[in-house]
């Protein structure tokens, strides 16, 4: 921490040299130091150095006071009269000056006191701003409205139609202005000429863009340094007239501040930026600038307003407090080396107990990095900047001097931090560190459970593609199926045709032929006409049975069990043959198949022509049975038959029992006191029928 100390009383006593009051009250601290209220001055105006630069001019308006002191010399006061009016005292190898807000005053020395002559007055300035003495020995004042050059006896005024702050020679004798309306001017000198002491050479505009500027200096190496407002500095190189950006400086890269009110530079293209937050100093090494904030290392935070720097490379800054002093630094070589290293990870609230720890699960996605650099010199100053591979950004950070960083959400996978360490000054070379981990994703996100759901998702395609083909094999199975059963319906009805119809017709047309040979014989024909007539409507029930049949009107079994029951009572009463028939009030609305509907109609057909041919029966008692099948119970008071004494080539039973098992139903007969004949087919769950609501 810098030492401050009033002065009053031992200038007082004794005239000193400022090295003799630094040494007795230990002002020194490395190569800083701070007197607040040198040599007794209360308030200070402006502070210049000597044509010869060895000594230091600290001008003070308020007490009329002109120091003139040195390193090694006591100080010389002298007493300024009409200084009241003079903010900025200036000395030149042609004499020695004072500026105000509106006019130019020569002083001329009278003893130990100065005393002003107006030289000139411009009362269109609203404000002179700070002065420059260039290679010739000549003043160039910037302004709001001109620049103003005083040469011998010589004044002269170039318009700039806006403040620029500060004015900067070239090692080419130009002088350059940074004006506030973003603009960079510069002109040549001729000094053969004084009336016209500058002309104009070159305008930048668009390189200045938006850059607000407030101070320019020119380095050794003709590099242009503008200090902003707002952004920083921007050095420029200009060559064949051409400004090109080198390098942008802000407080990001180690500035104390983005306002940069005043710039000056040393024999050895130091810079030394002048602002509100205090002095920096900036060189340049291995083609890269390197910060030094020399006030904020010494917990000094004052408005600098200028800084000059003598021959002895001793830099002067002024404060409205006082002065600063900074002395060469000898080069110290170190044996101690700094090492960056993790102090603390941080998962959210909670503190790793083991920083090594390199694995983290998706709940510690939010990680928090500390780290540090500890050094004897300017800590605070040390700045830092991260890169995190495995991420998406793949820039390091700009430097800062956070010592700690956090990343958020971050996704699973592998990565590593990489940390640098950039001392103040390189003092010591950058350290690096680098902290691998990796966050694992949750179970499912891992790569067993992707497997596990991508063979699932494979089968359940395959399932899927095997469904559909499956589907496909079915519809073309139903397809087949419902051409097989057209085939076989249209076989079942050409024969049905053939052996129905075609036996009548075949009678029918023999019974014709003997009816004519009969005519010609005259012999009677009734018999076959009889027979004709008999046989004719016998085809035609046929035929009104092959038509019921073929009916998808009539694919109920209502219209099956109404049909068969009005055959039944009709067949039998033409046989003489009393019919009692039990059925229910009401059937289920049930859709069954015409093949269901034919082979259940001749089953029954076929048992009541059995009965009516053999059983000499007098009454026969039908009944219908609905439930989860089709019961049809048929029962005679004939005199019933030997079932072991049939016919061999009789088919009657062979083709009810035929048909019913077509039909996946059953067939029984009984002889007792007559003969009971029992008809079964399922009717749920069975292939020939459904729902009727359900029908396509």
């Amino acid at each position: 921490m810098a030492i401050t100390v009033n002065l009053d009383v031992m200038m007082a006593k004794r005239k000193m040299s400022l090295n003799e009051l630094s040494e007795k009250v230990g002002l020194t601290l490395a190569n800083l130091s701070i007197l607040k209220k040198p040599f007794g001055l209360l308030s200070l105006s402006s502070m210049f150095l000597s044509s010869s630069r060895h000594e230091v001019l600290l001008y003070s308006s308020q007490e009329e006071k002109l120091i003139r002191f040195s390193e090694n010399k006591a100080p010389a006061i002298s007493h300024v009269y009409g200084a009241a009016e003079i903010y900025q005292f200036v000395e030149s190898p042609i004499g020695a000056y004072g500026v105000g807000n509106k006019k130019v005053v020569r002083f001329r020395k009278k003893g130990s006191a100065w005393y002003p002559d107006l030289i000139f007055t411009d009362t269109s300035q609203n404000n002179m701003g700070h002065v420059t003495v260039d290679s010739y020995g000549n003043l160039v004042i910037s302004g709001d409205s001109s620049l103003t050059v005083i040469a011998e006896e010589e004044i002269s005024q170039t318009p700039v139609h806006y403040l620029s702050d500060q004015v900067a020679e070239d090692n080419n004798g130009n002088i350059l202005i940074a004006k506030r309306a973003n603009e960079l001017i510069v002109y040549s000198t001729h000094p053969e000429n004084p009336s016209a002491y500058l002309n104009q050479e070159s305008n930048y505009t668009n390189e200045l863009k938006e850059l607000s500027p407030r101070s320019i200096t020119i380095d050794r190496d003709n590099n242009i340094w503008i200090g902003t407002r707002h952004k920083g500095i921007y050095v420029f190189k200009r060559q064949n007239k051409k400004l090109t950006l080198v390098f942008h400086l802000t407080s990001k890269t180690g500035l104390s501040e983005n306002f940069v009110s005043y710039l000056a530079h040393d024999d050895d293209s130091t810079i030394w930026a002048c602002t509100p937050s205090g002095l920096d100093k900036i060189n340049i090494l291995n083609n890269k600038p390197v910060i030094e904030n020399l006030t904020r290392q010494n917990n000094i935070y004052q408005y600098v307003t200028k800084v000059v720097i003598d021959k002895n490379k001793t830099a002067w800054a002024l404060t409205p407090e006082g002065l600063i002093k900074i002395t060469p630094e000898k080069k110290i070589i170190y044996d101690y080396t700094p090492r960056l290293i993790l102090t603390r990870v941080l998962t959210g609230p909670d503190t790793l107990e083991h920083a090594g720890t390199t694995v983290f699960s998706h709940r510690q996605n939010y990680i928090s990095f500390y780290f540090a650099a500890p050094s004897f010199l300017g800590e605070k100053q040390i700045l830092y900047c991260y890169w995190l591979e495995g991420s998406n950004n793949q820039r390091w950070s700009e430097p800062a001097d956070n010592a700690s960083v956090s990343f958020a959400e971050l996704m699973p996978g592998s990565y590593t931090l990489h940390i640098k360490a950039i001392f103040p000054a390189e003092r010591y070379p950058e350290q690096t560190l680098s902290y691998s981990f990796s966050v694992t994703p949750p179970w499912w996100q891992t790569w067993w459970f992707r497997t596990i759901v991508g063979i699932f998702g494979i089968g359940m395609l395959v399932a899927v593609i095997r469904l559909y083909y499956l589907g496909k094999l079915e519809q073309q199975k139903t397809i087949l199926e419902k051409q097989q059963a057209i085939e076989k319906e249209r076989t079942r009805i050409a024969t049905d045709m053939h052996d129905d119809l075609g036996a009548g017709l075949s009678r029918i047309k023999f019974l014709s032929e003997t009816i004519g040979i009969k005519k010609q014989k005259q012999e009677p024909i009734e018999d076959e006409i009889s027979s004709i007539r008999n046989y004719s409507h016998e085809m035609i029930d046929k035929m009104g049975e092959i038509v019921w049949a073929l009916n998808e009107k009539n694919d109920s079994l209502n219209d099956l069990l109404a049909y068969t029951r009005s055959y039944a009572v009709e067949y039998l009463t033409q046989n003489g043959i009393r019919c009692t028939v039990e059925t229910a009030d009401e059937f289920p609305s049930i859709f069954v198949t015409g093949e269901f509907r034919r082979n259940i109609f001749l089953a029954v057909k076929e048992a009541l022509h059995n009965i009516v041919k053999h059983a000499g029966a007098e009454h026969v008692f039908i009944s219908f049975d609905v439930k989860r099948e089709l019961q049809i119970t048929i029962k005679d008071d004939g005199c019933g038959f030997q079932i072991n004494n049939t016919k061999p080539y009789s088919n009657g039973l062979i083709n009810m029992r035929k048909r019913m098992k077509e039909l996946d139903g059953s067939f029984e007969i009984i002889n007792m006191n007559g003969i009971h004949i029992s008809l079964s087919a399922p009717l749920t769950g069975s292939p020939p029928y459904k729902e009727e609501n359900g029908r396509g």
